[in-house]
């Protein structure tokens, strides 16, 4: 009886030492956003996946990506304190890089340019994996109207 008492109050004890945990704060595979927005892309490589690394390390960016990222610098800079305004693009495979962090883009989806608020889990990944290029099917029911035949069909 004495070690079932000494055992609760063992785990009353440890339930006062424990301290709460605050809000997850947002990181990309273990750097700190803010740490992460100042990195530049060298530093940041490494924890990038395969396919990000072998494209950046063997062919670099293209003129149009370097456009692309100097637009985002300017735009970001000519408000630092505010929102920067929406960056249109037609670079649908544009790698998604830590400085893009915080700032919205619209991506040209053949028919119209959806925007996309940046976050940190998505550096490293493609612009077009986040503007669709195509309408999620979803077939009609079987039954009354379906096709022709059964319109005729009487119900039960």
């Amino acid at each position: 009886m004495d070690s079932y008492i000494s055992f609760l109050e063992g785990t009353m004890a440890d339930q006062t030492k424990t301290r709460r945990r605050g809000l997850a704060q947002p990181n990309f595979r273990g750097v700190e956003v803010e740490k992460l927005v100042t990195m530049k892309i060298t530093d940041i490589l490494p924890k990038l996946n395969a396919r990000c690394r072998r494209r950046i390390g063997k062919h670099g960016l293209s003129m149009k990506h370097l456009r692309f990222v100097n637009k985002l610098r300017l735009r970001r800079a000519a408000q630092p304190s505010q929102k920067p305004k929406i960056v249109r693009t037609h670079l649908r495979d544009m790698i998604i890089f830590p400085e893009m962090v915080g700032m919205t883009v619209s991506v040209y989806n053949g028919r119209q340019f959806i925007p996309v608020e940046i976050k940190p889990p998505m550096v490293g990944r493609a612009l077009r994996e986040y503007s669709m290029s195509y309408k999620i099917v979803s077939h009609g029911k079987v039954g009354i109207g379906a096709t022709r035949s059964s319109k005729f069909v009487p119900l039960r």
